[in-house]
């Protein structure tokens, strides 16, 4: 789905927020952003490594949990709880 066509149907209500994360999103330069809401995960590469190289950037984990989610190298970033660096 097109974001236009995602924003004239599922999101119309949503349509400010989400124009404004895509500038942000933009504006940091991140590769790919990822929500997952069923296991309380959003995940924000800002570089992608491909299929030989390490993805770095910023996961957010409900459950406080950073092992499941199979982290090579991950740092928590103070003050912002469910919050790490990682590369993984």
């Amino acid at each position: 789905m097109t974001m236009s066509d995602a924003l004239g149907t599922v999101f119309k209500n949503s349509e400010n927020k989400l124009l404004r994360i895509k500038a942000i999103v933009t504006n940091l330069g991140a590769d790919y952003v990822s929500v997952n809401t069923k296991d309380g995960l959003v995940w924000i590469i800002m570089r992608g490594g491909g299929a030989l190289n390490p993805d770095q950037g910023y996961v957010f984990i409900r459950s406080k949990e950073v092992h499941p989610q199979r982290l090579k190298y991950s740092l928590a970033i103070p003050d912002q709880p469910g919050w790490y660096a990682y590369i993984n």
